[in-house]
């Protein structure tokens, strides 16, 4: 969801607010206070899956259970609605359970509808810290085409995929020998080259360029560390490097992990977001993410 505005207010030094939206930084240590309206309805929304809501006076039924606060969420998901009951309620705190943290919001009656939040959205201020640090340089394969790049196929693709895939498992000796015949193919071999998200790490082995199709082909181990199975989405891979994100072509991955355990997975990009040739060199810093289809287990 995007908020677009036209000015920011200063409420505090880690809140903004505009028309009733308020942004406030993630913070356990700080009791949220929030202004409502019986003619208002606020939406609160965390950056991450929310694991539990508990306070006595909110009530997700008013037909089975009395309350104060009407409380409207669907699980999983990173978002619930509040809307009050009475004209005078009691004070009243709702804990909200995220990443094993409580946050504490006290929600209060404002006589004025227009001093009501109609919106709050917590921030991790932290994620978003390391989002804003400098990429990290990108390099070319090469510094311009010698000739006309050649269109590649999905039959092509997979191809290049097998031939990574075998590439990754010859000895060091022998592939340089196969890559001295194969001069428009580069390799590049990983070792501890690893993202580590809240359930599990992937590892990028093995990264070759085929500069004939400007194809790169990563190879990657997904490591479950969870205590339940995952299972990603196989078709979601994607690579970030410097500033560039890159969206898979072709994938081969089984997608579900069990826990404890890791799968191998392979998968291509083909030029940039913007439809010109990437000509990046397989020795970048790149960073892989996979999405989850089963986001309760975040």
């Amino acid at each position: 969801m995007k908020f677009f505005l036209l000015a920011i207010f200063l409420i505090s030094s880690s809140t903004w607010s505009h028309s009733g939206i308020v942004k406030v930084a993630m913070d356990e240590n700080t009791l949220q206070e929030i202004p409502m309206h019986a003619s208002v309805t606020l939406t609160i929304q965390f950056p991450y899956i929310i694991d539990g809501l508990n306070g006595a006076g909110f009530t997700p039924d008013i037909t089975k259970a009395a309350g104060e606060f009407l409380i409207s969420y669907t699980a999983p998901n990173n978002y619930f609605s509040l809307y009050p009951l009475v004209d005078h309620p009691l004070p009243r705190n709702l804990n909200i359970i995220v990443k094993d943290k409580i946050y504490v919001l006290r929600p209060y009656l404002v006589s004025d509808p227009d001093k009501a939040w109609t919106a709050l959205v917590f921030e991790d201020t932290q994620k978003n810290k390391e989002k804003t640090e400098s990429h990290p340089r990108v390099y070319k394969s090469i510094a311009a085409p010698k000739r006309k790049l050649e269109a590649s196929s999905a039959a092509k693709i997979i191809g290049i995929i097998d031939m990574t895939k075998m590439l990754s498992q010859v000895k060091e000796s022998v592939l340089n020998e196969l890559l001295n015949v194969m001069p428009d193919v580069s390799i590049s071999l990983r070792q501890n080259d690893f993202q580590e998200y809240d359930t599990h790490r992937v590892f990028l082995d093995i990264v070759s360029r085929h500069g004939k199709y400007d194809i790169l082909v990563f190879g990657v181990r997904v490591i479950n560390d969870s205590q339940e199975e995952i299972i990603f989405n196989p078709e979601s891979f994607t690579v970030r490097c410097g500033e560039q994100v890159f969206t898979q072509v072709i994938s081969d991955f089984q997608g579900k992990v069990q826990p404890g355990e890791s799968a191998v997975g392979y998968f291509a990009i083909i030029g940039s977001a913007e439809g010109y040739p990437n000509y990046l060199s397989p020795n970048n810093q790149f960073r892989v993410s996979i999405d989850l289809l089963n986001p309760s287990n975040v």
